[in-house]
Formats: structure tokens, C-alpha cells, sequence
């Protein structure tokens, strides 16, 4: 509340007659120019403006002495706005280059390898075998078309430079655009380009195993057609998707189901959180630590010496070869690691 003012000039609807010029003069000489807007306020009795949440209270004009220097004075000034944003143009610089650094040194970690490897070492992870024995036959289960390529062409490569037999056996034609046919063939040339006979390859098309994403797959049909295979072709270990089926997608993850209720020895590709899962080559250093501090719970990284071939091979699907799977091969850690972990 404000004291009473005896020189307060009174409004002369609510508070009687309009003031004199001579109270009027008064006012004038008494209040400074820049108190007047408020004066005004405080004769309506109303409430001050609420001032903006982010303004800064006006300054009021005070003389500088002489003798103050020009250093102090422009202290006083609010700081420019340009000059607010350079120290968070040079951090997102920074950072930049940090990745971009990164990368590269990943991607020559990547390409210093001869053939693909294994992280770590271990003479237990798949072993060829040699003399009067046969060599291991792997049996790779996917539920569509380019699921070999855009996800385990890593695992491909490094069974394939130890000499192991890789069998593909393909759940669906992919036939949700109506493109099965063009898509079984397409897939037929990627085994190519992955050095794998076409007789080695086995695409179904059954009628309650079609693709799409509202499509719901019996789970014992799929062990069921799994282990047909695996008696047709003698197989001693399978390679398929995890619980989760990398992207996410219903018929990945009845594929995992379906062969978990098997009894032959299987490997599930590890899905990634979405920092990992475009992280390029980055992620083979944090895959490989985590394959090296949990050894005993038979985990492995495979790193493909070789990306240009998973890239070759998914470019084989000309069918579904659009511009964001360019992007997601080039950017996708499945091009250039697999994280193998037994079911």
C-alpha cells in the first residue's frame, strides 16, 4: 500500500472534481519524466504490468564521472548476443571432429584384419573340424528376404573364411507388396555375392507364415519346419534372431521362439539400443569389451574385415534397395559386427 499523498490529485467520477493546473504544474515539477507512466498508475489505483519472465529490469540513466575509464564503462554493458553463442558454436565444432576422428580410427581397426575375426580369441567358439571329421553345417533361419544380408552378413563372412558349410533358410518369400517372386530371387543373387550355392538355400511359402507385420507365426509350425530342415541337411548349430529381432518385427521374433523350443545347439544375434544400432564401426569397441568381460557366458563379436561385401550383398535386393536402406547400411553396426550369444 502506498502513504497518502495530501498534493494527490482525485479522479472526478470516483473521487471528486478533476484537479487545477496549478496541482497539475505541481505534479509535474515534483515527479521526474520517467516516473510518470507509473505516477498515472498509482492515481487509477491500478496494479503495476507483470514485466516479461526473461526481461532484465530497465537500467536507469546515471551520468559516468570523468574519471572512470573506458574499461569499467563497457563492463557495465549487457554482453552482445553474438558473442553468447560462440563458445557453443566451438563445443558442437569440438564434438564434430571428435566423431568424425572416431570413426575413422574404427574403421581402421575394422580394415587392419586380413579376414574376419573373433573377439576374444577362443578355440571353443565354432571350431572347424579337419582330418576324417566333416566340417561343421550352420543353418542360418531368417524370416524374409535381405534379413542375411542387412543384419548377418558379419557372421556369414567369418563362418564362411573358416570352413564352415552356411545353409539359408528363409521362413517367407516376403511377400507383403506382393513382390515374393522378385524377392526369392533377389535373394538367390545376394547368396551369390556371399559365396553361397543356391542348393543351400531354402525359401518356404507357407500360407500361415506369410510376411507382414500384423502377421502372428505359430510357433511350433516354426520349430517344426526348422527341424525338418535340420535332419534334411544334418545341421549341428543355427544362427537366428534374438527375443527381440533387431528391428523389432513380429515375425524376427516368432523365428526365435520357434527355434527355442528346439533342441540344437543355436545362437541368437544380440539386438542393439538405438545409440549402437547406427553407430557404423564405433560400436565394435564396446561390443568387444563386453564380449571380453563376459567370456563365460559365451558371448562373441565378429568383425567383417570386408563391409563393401554386406554392402554388395544387400545392393542385390534391388527390390527393396530405396534410399533409407543405403543410409542404414552405411550407418547400421550389423554392417560391420555381430554380437553372437548362445540361446
Amino acid at each position: 500500500m502506498h502513504s497518502p499523498n495530501p498534493y494527490r490529485p482525485l479522479l472526478p467520477t470516483a473521487h471528486g472534481p478533476m484537479p487545477n493546473q496549478a496541482q497539475l504544474h505541481f505534479r509535474r515539477r515534483r515527479w521526474p519524466a520517467t516516473a510518470l507512466p507509473r505516477a498515472r498508475r498509482i492515481w487509477l489505483r491500478l496494479p503495476s504490468p507483470p514485466s516479461p519472465p526473461c526481461a532484465t529490469p530497465p537500467r536507469r540513466a546515471v551520468k559516468t564521472p570523468v574519471f572512470f575509464s573506458s574499461r569499467r564503462r563497457s563492463s557495465s554493458l549487457p554482453p552482445s548476443p553474438r558473442s553468447c553463442f560462440l563458445p557453443m558454436a566451438w563445443i558442437w565444432m569440438v564434438l564434430a571432429a571428435g566423431a568424425v576422428l572416431l570413426w575413422a580410427i574404427s574403421l581402421g581397426r575394422i580394415f587392419s584384419s586380413a579376414a574376419p575375426s573373433c573377439v576374444p580369441l577362443s578355440p571353443q567358439f565354432m571350431p572347424p573340424l579337419r582330418g576324417d571329421r566333416r566340417t561343421r553345417n550352420v543353418m542360418l533361419v531368417v524370416a524374409h528376404p535381405d534379413d542375411e544380408s542387412m543384419f548377418f552378413a558379419p557372421t556369414i563372412l567369418f563362418l564362411k573364411s573358416k570352413g564352415h558349410n552356411i545353409h539359408i533358410l528363409c521362413m517367407s518369400r516376403g511377400n507383403a507388396d506382393g513382390l515374393g517372386d522378385t524377392r526369392k530371387e533377389e535373394l538367390y543373387h545376394a547368396c551369390e555375392t556371399l559365396k553361397i550355392p543356391h542348393e543351400q538355400v531354402e525359401v518356404l511359402d507357407h500360407p500361415k507364415l506369410q510376411d507382414g507385420f500384423h502377421e502372428k507365426w505359430d510357433h511350433e509350425l516354426v520349430s517344426e519346419l526348422v527341424m525338418e530342415h535340420v535332419q534334411l541337411w544334418v545341421i549341428d548349430m543355427i544362427v537366428t534372431f534374438d527375443s527381440y529381432g533387431v528391428s523389432g518385427h513380429p515375425n524376427h521374433r516368432d523365428v526365435h521362439y520357434g527355434i527355442w523350443q528346439g533342441n540344437v545347439e543355436a545362437w541368437e544375434l544380440a539386438s542393439l539400443n538405438i545409440l549402437r544400432k547406427y553407430s557404423g564401426p564405433v560400436d565394435i569397441w564396446l561390443s568387444s569389451l563386453i564380449s571380453v568381460s563376459r567370456s563365460k557366458q559365451s558371448i562373441y563379436t565378429l568383425v567383417n574385415s570386408s563391409p563393401s561385401r554386406s554392402y554388395e550383398a544387400m545392393a542385390a535386393h534391388r527390390s527393396q534397395w530405396v534410399w533409407f536402406r543405403r543410409v542404414f547400411v552405411m550407418l547400421s553396426s550389423y554392417t560391420y559386427i555381430n554380437m553372437l550369444q548362445k540361446i
